[in-house]
């Protein structure tokens, strides 16, 4: 079975081809393929093909996460055609790339997980939608892909160009199914100013590096301590001012390279000459003593771009603040970049435009189809969805392996001194909603009513956000908690590039 497609811009639709071989005509079956950001393909689209005799039909469903199947209740796929010749089967479906469609995966320039099921039994196809067809068991195969790409095309390199590449010192994959390993590395001396033109992978262990992040280290530290280790060691806590991500990769990302008008700057003398290279290992087979040499190979150019590229990230402050309820399907923080943070003396006064952004929740980046201008006093605002039905406790906020961020970190030109310009809920909001908290618990136990009791205070011994972990997560304190995230005050970071605040008022 071979599943290919096209991408149609002009109407915003993809076309797929799906070629079934050694069928006899006439013969009864049915197979499946899909859309999914799920490794294990759940949670994602589902088309089943059943083919009869001399027919063909489909139907637009939901792949579940636990392999339950549910027929859409509005179908978004279109069977384009089918034809029989020499024992191939080639089915043409359709469907668009949004289809507003709540019930449907959304495509986007993001990586996707493509995936086939074949066979699906009989059975199956007779009780989608109730209890009968499980999926979780079936035989299915993945191909992930970038499937919308920009709408501009790469440059290709200049003539000229020169690379430099931060790759891994030989490093021995761990054992564990996954695992972060951090280096720091001194950037090669450049005479002058320089200008990168763009990026790509280095990839040693193709099955086993997730992604790559390369970060630049703060010029105002004079000393930077040399580590080659796991990122959430303790001796790496003093190379965490390497924090200004430069450049990233992801499985199945290409290589970028910058528009013409801009630049990466190199070589300035109130940069560092340092970075943290950073590479995500996954080795679910505890394989033992690979050495990797994976990495980033910059391109680079002394014949300098109108434009210096700059990187802001945007999106919520990494703190403990922020949680996500456990056995939650779809839980969603917003960050915004206030306009009063994008005024006069943040950004450009003819604006910038952003080329490209990178997800750090899903690690992952997206070229823009089309540049996106900010003016002054835009708003940005970033919104991430989470997951949790498989966690049992409170996941938190914050940089920990074990915990969640919702950051974009946005490529753009002219680059200006605006870095940062983040929120969360404010300490004091988050403060009020727990004595409001056990204000009710207090009621509840003791069946008092119309009778002033007083707001507790929580326990000063521990850290605010501890008191998330006494709260029992039912339906009522999950509500509240989402209208809390979206109504109550912020604080915001609106930070420069050597990391001091704009003036303004920020809580």
């Amino acid at each position: 079975m071979n599943l290919q497609w096209d991408l149609n811009y002009t109407t915003s639709s993809i076309n797929m081809t799906i070629e079934v071989r050694n069928i006899m005509l006439g013969g009864s079956y049915s197979f499946g393929f899909g859309f999914s950001d799920d490794e294990n393909m759940g949670d994602g689209d589902l088309i089943v093909v059943r083919v009869t005799r001399t027919s063909v039909a489909i139907k637009d469903c939901w792949l579940y996460t636990n392999g339950k199947v549910v027929e859409d209740s509005k179908h978004s796929y279109k069977l384009l055609g089918y034809q029989y010749s020499n024992g191939v089967w080639n089915i043409k479906v359709e469907r668009k790339f949004q289809t507003c469609d709540g019930e449907d995966y959304q495509l986007d320039n993001g990586t996707t997980n493509v995936f086939v099921v074949f066979p699906i039994p009989n059975n199956c196809i007779l009780s989608i939608n109730g209890n009968g067809c499980n999926l979780s068991e079936a035989t299915k195969t993945l191909t992930r892909v970038q499937l919308l790409k920009a709408d501009y095309r790469d440059i290709p390199l200049e003539p000229n160009h020169k690379s430099f590449s931060i790759i891994a010192p030989n490093i021995t994959i761990p054992t564990s199914q996954t695992s972060y390993v951090c280096s720091i590395q001194k950037l090669p001396k450049f005479r002058t100013k320089v200008h990168a033109i763009g990026f790509e992978s280095v990839i040693a262990n193709p099955g086993l590096v997730h992604h790559i992040e390369v970060f630049m280290c703060d010029a105002n530290d004079k000393y930077i301590p040399q580590y080659v280790g796991l990122c959430d060691g303790r001796e790496v806590t003093d190379a965490m001012t390497c924090s200004h991500v430069v450049a990233a990769w992801a499985f199945g990302a290409d290589p970028f390279y910058y528009p013409r008008e801009a630049g990466m700057a190199f070589g300035v003398k109130t940069a560092s000459s340092y970075v943290r290279l950073e590479v995500h290992y996954n080795n679910p087979m505890h394989i033992r003593g690979l050495v990797d040499g994976s990495g980033i190979r910059f391109h680079f150019t002394e014949n300098l771009r109108p434009h210096d590229l700059g990187i802001m990230e945007v999106g919520v402050i990494y703190s403990a603040n922020m949680a996500i309820p456990p056995g939650q399907k779809s839980f969603k923080w917003s960050g915004e970049c206030p306009g009063s943070c994008t005024q006069a003396d943040a950004i450009a006064s003819a604006g910038i435009d952003i080329i490209k952004g990178l997800e750090v929740f899903t690690n992952e980046y997206r070229k823009l189809r089309l540049f996106i201008h900010i003016f002054q006093g835009d708003s940005l605002i970033t919104t991430c969805t989470f997951n949790t039905e498989n966690r049992s406790n409170i996941t938190l906020g914050g940089l920990g392996l074990h915990e969640e961020m919702c950051v974009d970190y946005i490529y753009y030109y002219p680059a200006t001194n605006l870095e940062v310009c983040k929120s969360s809920i404010s300490s004091q909001a988050l403060e009020m909603y727990f004595k409001l908290i056990k204000l009710n618990k207090l009621r509840d136990k003791l069946s008092i009513k119309n009778r002033s009791l007083g707001i507790p205070r929580p326990r000063n011994s521990r850290p605010l956000h501890h008191e998330y972990d006494v709260i029992k997560w039912g339906n009522s304190a999950v509500r509240s908690l989402r209208q809390l995230y979206r109504f109550a005050p912020m604080q915001v970071n609106c930070l420069r590039s050597n990391g001091e605040s704009y003036p303004g008022r920020w809580d």
